[in-house]
């Protein structure tokens, strides 16, 4: 089994070549995972919470939100940007029902509507 840091370098190397902008590691060195008293454990479980709450837990809101005006803790949706996320999705569901190539699909989608 690997040790933690080498199993951190590996997971931001993972994310780095496969395109995550933020990657977050949380890592509980010499901790049992038999408990929940545990500092990574309890900072993953408050960025969950944040979450629930609409709360913004990056300083970037992903493509298709916005932030707040009322609330820089928030994120709501782009008026702009939002429905093109829902068509990604709809035709990525829509694809992997019949088994295709989703992101060839997508693609072949946004280049003909002219957006890409």
């Amino acid at each position: 089994m690997k040790s933690t840091p080498a199993v951190s370098v590996l997971l931001r190397e993972y994310a780095e070549k496969n395109g995550f902008p933020n990657p977050r590691l949380w890592a509980d060195d010499g901790y049992s995972g038999v408990s929940f008293d545990r500092f990574g454990y309890n900072e993953v479980i408050t960025e969950v919470e944040a979450a629930k709450r609409g709360e913004r837990i990056t300083p970037k809101p992903p493509y298709g939100c916005k932030k707040d005006s009322n609330d820089p803790k928030r994120i709501v949706s782009n008026e702009d940007t939002a429905p093109i996320v829902r068509r990604i999705f709809t035709l990525c569901i829509s694809v992997l029902n019949v088994g295709k190539n989703y992101t060839q699909q997508v693609d072949v989608y946004f280049n003909f509507a002219g957006r890409v």
